[in-house]
């Protein structure tokens, strides 16, 4: 039987470096990811919240049902192998 193959937008290069630290260092909220991304560009919390919030509406992440304080925590819902 032939696997089915997952249907999602494909990844942006900036896209595929969030999903990257959430791969490695598990859900996060948005000022985790900022500090763990490591390409040594400075962002803006709002600039890196945005993509995530795209991310989301392509189905690339999730909300996590808990929360840390007030900020959301983020969860990928593909895994390397998808991308």
């Amino acid at each position: 039987m032939a696997k089915k193959k997952f249907s999602f937008v494909e990844p942006a290069e900036f896209e595929l470096q969030v999903l990257g630290t959430l791969w490695e260092h598990g859900p996060g909220t948005v000022r985790q990811v900022m500090e763990r991304l490591s390409d040594g560009k400075e962002r803006a919390y709002t600039s890196v919240l945005s993509v995530m919030q795209v991310m989301q509406k392509k189905g690339l992440l999730a909300v996590a049902d808990e929360r840390e304080g007030l900020a959301h925590i983020f969860k990928p819902l593909v895994s390397r192998e998808q991308v």
